[in-house]
């Protein structure tokens, strides 16, 4: 619920809602929302968030938000309109399960992007830095099996690998269209711009994995689970079912390819744990300075509150020096200072 809330793009103007599902195009989708939505990819050149590339910056939903594009920042009207009224594009995008939770299961923990390194590196399902083909394939089959033992308790759960329609079903939707058959989602929003339809650019492939997907990853058992997991996705959206792939010769070539980038992906998650370092760096910064911030002003109001008593006391010595008794009795005042010297 709080990802579609936040995460829901709403352009009023053109009539268009879209739920993103992580790892089934998102990032691409958002690139071709990025000219009807009166931004540029220039717009999250400094996103704060620890984005490993400068493609999925454009996740920084606070920009889109600041711009009163988020389904959470609609006023009731507007997001009222844009769940229910007709004429609207209300769109998804879907992927096939097998390969969804790959590429997530890559991208996110064995790449070790900070975010997720920071929120499960302590799991025992979580990847080693691999240093051969095995490592990769035994720590992915060992997270897939996890997914299903731990149901989805608060020590695995996350929305990049999540069942797909648990996300989609939030909103009625009119369209949800498949990353295997993009373009076709690409043609139904120009045809619902119509005279519009040249703001939605060229399809491109943003971020993607570097590992090659192949079915011999699932074995019987992440076969099991992934069809337990998953079966409601590929029921509803029309998949093939989650098998285990008994093909010797392509796991042997898929090893072969593994063997060859290793050496590239260990660079790469080396530079995501730099990253992440920096990252919590500049979080304790902030923290500090949000800290003294607090400070300054918690003094700053201590200093207002001093500045109005004195303020008050001034009046009310000035209002007693001009009243009409003080004066009289100044005499008496002054004949009882020199009694006392």
């Amino acid at each position: 619920t709080r990802h579609v809330e936040r995460c829901t793009i709403v352009l009023p103007e053109h009539r268009v809602l879209f739920v993103p599902v992580p790892k089934s195009g998102w990032t691409s989708v958002l690139r071709l929302l990025l000219r009807p939505a009166g931004l540029t990819a220039e717009s999250f050149a400094a996103c704060e968030k620890p984005e490993v590339t400068l493609a999925t910056t454009l996740h920084a939903t606070y920009v889109w938000r600041r711009a009163g594009l988020t389904l959470d920042s609609l006023s009731d009207d507007v997001r009222d309109r844009a769940l229910t009224e007709d004429g609207w594009f209300r769109f998804s995008v879907v992927r096939d399960p097998a390969t969804r939770l790959w590429s997530a299961w890559q991208s996110k923990l064995l790449l070790r992007e900070p975010w997720f390194a920071e929120a499960f590196l302590g799991q025992p399902w979580f990847p080693r830095v691999p240093r051969t083909p095995d490592d990769v394939l035994d720590d992915f089959r060992a997270f897939v099996a996890s997914l299903r033992d731990q149901a989805w308790n608060d020590a695995v759960r996350d929305k990049h690998w999540a069942p797909q329609h648990l996300l989609v079903d939030r909103i009625p939707l009119n369209h949800v269209g498949h990353v295997e058959r993009l373009g076709e989602t690409r043609d139904a929003l120009r045809a619902h711009l119509g005279t519009r339809a040249d703001l939605i650019e060229s399809l491109t492939q943003e971020n993607r994995t570097p590992l090659p997907y192949t079915p011999a990853l699932y074995d019987a058992r992440t076969a099991s689970a992934a069809a337990e997991l998953f079966g409601t996705d590929v029921a509803r959206f029309g998949y093939d079912p989650v098998e285990a792939a008994v093909d010797a010769e392509a796991l042997t070539r898929w090893e072969g390819h593994v063997a060859t980038v290793l050496p590239a992906l260990r660079e790469i998650i080396l530079r995501h744990e730099r990253l992440g370092a920096y990252y919590r760096r500049l979080r304790k910064v902030r923290v500090r300075a949000q800290a003294q911030d607090g400070r300054v002003h918690e003094l700053e109001q201590k200093l207002a509150e001093r500045t109005r008593q004195r303020d008050r006391l001034r009046g009310e010595l000035q209002g007693r020096d001009q009243s009409r008794s003080w004066r009289l009795t100044k005499p008496l005042r002054a004949w009882g200072s020199l009694a006392r010297r």
